[in-house]
């Protein structure tokens, strides 16, 4: 464990600038120093020998999960990523946004990939000053035109970028160097203190590495693989250049992550370790970290204590000497007194219902699929080919590890504390916008009325719950209209009701999703008073203009049926199955109908 590394700032010190490099797909052999593999990666190993090296680092699965954890210092299923995310919800304080408060310039050049829902979702609604590169690298191909995106396969030839004011045009050259290029503009002329998050693709897919690399090996996807991370190994190499030539390097932190592991189809990335990307295995999320800031942190040290890639927002603040805000389940990575944690991993919708736990002492893995299937391996299964799993052999560990991670997932999923402001006839729920409205993925809604002692005039149609360009939910002579995501579907209420609850659960396919696909349809389930009425399949890929910070307006009257005042709408970012909607959310909704159901905890 690392200590004392804090440093202390007072008005007259300069405040040192920060630069944070994030790789996609390099994995743990990728970094030659890590395991010894002929990976040319020497400007990489030369930061380790002059930093921290990580041996134990944990990511995320996929990108934008690692990068929500890396901005926001949380799990990313907290912030609504699991994996797919609309937006980083206002609210939350990302590590841009603490840097800004310190007087820092920030910049994010290359991938965003953490949400591009709606234009609130961009990098300067979430901190950044100045932003260049692609918020989807399903974009990077084009043509364009204006912010109508086409979607195409990615590509590192020629590509198209854009920036915060709008400018979407295509560059000529390799995506790697375009980057560079801008990202060392940005360094020289800037005034201190800057951050810069330079959020590279390489070495993701596609294998396109520039001809001068390409030609020093083999013509197969292991050389072609090789060059990609020559490429970028060298691009490092001329920021590092610069800053040594400038007289800056000393007054730099420079932090390397990757986001997760590689896929390990042209080269083995990720040994010793089983597995790859989008897997919980060792191999799918333990990647390099590499820390540098010379004459603060220790030089040529090797760290094989567990982190994880959301610690990195608390270490950074914490070397400025500044506390973190509160809510991020990050740490300083320098703090001796860090307590051991179980670390998590969640995935849901269309990547899949799975997750992954690693107890606080690191020894042991569980991996479910769907809820049912569970594998638990010892650390000493990590680095084998071909683990079997253990759960037969201790079936209380695979128990309480399960049970604990479930309760989780339903917890941080879960949309609490909207705001709630009383209007006429209506309570207004604001706050959260990105987890609190079905725009993309997965959302669930539940909602509770009672009849009124007074009819609603003339056999008119009711609204009972409404968000402009989300949803519109309205009743008429016993049968409910729910409007969501462009979808309408019609479901009968039970005969003489006097309290009903109303649950309906979202699984949302669009253009922006990798996997999507046309053929793919979304679908919604509506369920009443706790049993599934009806399914719809329908097709909508495209994404709603609507401001998701348009406010989700209930109906509290007197008149026609009406939702307590007193009661939230049950909201989460996930598609609950019919058994949790039963046991979890239905005693909810029904109790506030005081029909003698008791009130269950939250």
């Amino acid at each position: 464990m690392l200590a004392g590394c804090q440093v202390e700032h007072d008005q007259d010190n300069k405040k040192p600038n920060i630069l944070l490099l994030a790789l996609d797909d390099f994995g743990y052999n990728d970094l030659a120093i890590n395991n010894g593999s002929d990976s040319p990666t020497p400007r990489l190993d030369a930061i380790a020998a002059q930093g921290v090296r990580f041996t134990r680092h944990y990511a995320e699965s996929s990108c934008t999960a690692s990068r929500v954890a890396l901005l926001t210092g949380r799990y990313p299923a907290r912030v609504g990523a699991h994996p797919y995310l609309n937006g980083i919800d206002h609210e939350l304080m990302t590590l841009p946004d603490a840097l800004g408060s310190e007087g820092y310039i920030r910049h994010m050049v290359g991938k965003w990939h953490t949400g591009d829902s709606h234009r609130e979702s961009r990098p300067e609604y979430q901190g950044f000053d100045h932003w260049f590169g692609f918020i989807n690298q399903l974009y990077l191909r084009g043509p364009h035109r204006s912010a109508n995106y086409r979607r195409g396969k990615p590509t590192y030839i020629n590509p198209w970028l854009e920036n915060e004011l709008g400018d979407l045009q295509q560059y000529e050259g390799h995506l790697t160097d375009i980057l560079t290029d801008r990202a060392l503009d940005v360094i020289k002329r800037e005034q201190n203190p800057w951050f810069l998050y330079l959020s590279y693709y390489a070495p993701h897919t596609p294998i396109e590495p520039a001809a001068r690399f390409s030609e020093r090996y083999a013509d197969d996807p292991a050389g072609r693989y090789q060059a990609m991370k020559d490429q970028l190994d060298s691009n490092i190499g001329r920021i590092i250049d610069w800053l040594t030539e400038s007289g800056e390097i000393d007054n730099t932190m420079i932090i390397v992550v990757s986001d997760n592991g590689g896929t390990a189809k042209s080269w083995p990335s990720n040994l010793p370790f089983y597995g790859s990307k989008a897997t919980y295995t060792e191999g799918g999320v333990r990647t390099p970290l590499l820390l540098s800031w010379p004459g603060h942190w220790p030089v040529g040290q090797q760290d094989d204590q567990i982190a994880m890639i959301f610690d990195l927002y608390p270490t950074i603040l914490a070397a400025l000497g500044k506390a973190q805000p509160e809510g991020l389940d990050g740490a300083d990575l320098f703090d001796s007194d860090r307590p051991p944690r179980t670390l998590k991993w969640y995935s849901h919708g269309l990547y899949g219902d799975r997750y992954g736990v690693l107890s606080p002492d690191g020894q042991w893995r569980l991996n479910s699929w769907q809820g049912v299937t569970h594998q638990l391996f010892h650390e000493s299964d990590f680095v084998r080919e071909r683990p079997e799993s253990r759960t037969a052999e201790h079936p209380q560990k695979v128990l309480q590890m399960r049970e604990s991670m479930e309760q989780w997932i339903r917890s941080v999923t879960r949309v609490n504390g909207l705001t709630a402001t009383a209007a006429e006839n209506w309570t207004n729920y604001t706050g959260q916008a990105f987890r609190r409205s079905p725009m993309g993925g997965t959302h669930t809604l539940g909602l509770a009325f009672q009849r009124g002692a007074e009819q609603v005039a003339g056999g008119q149609r009711q609204t009972l719950a409404y968000q402009e360009g989300y949803i519109d939910i309205s009743e008429l002579a016993g049968s409910l209209r729910v409007l969501i995501d462009g979808h309408e579907a019609e479901v009968e209420l039970p005969v003489n009701e006097t309290c009903f609850s109303l649950v309906v659960q979202s699984q949302m396919v669009k253009t922006n999703m990798v996997f999507y696909r046309k053929e793919s349809p979304s679908i919604k389930v509506v369920f009443v008073n706790g049993k599934q009425l009806e399914q719809f399949r329908y097709y909508n890929p495209k994404i709603s203009s609507a401001s998701p910070k348009n406010p989700l307006r209930i109906t509290t009257g007197s008149a026609g049926w009406s939702m307590s005042s007193e009661m939230e709408p049950f909201v989460s970012t996930r598609a609950l199955s019919e058994r949790e909607i039963q046991e979890h959310v239905e005693p909810l909704l029904r109790a506030s109908c005081h029909v003698g159901v008791n009130k269950p905890d939250k």
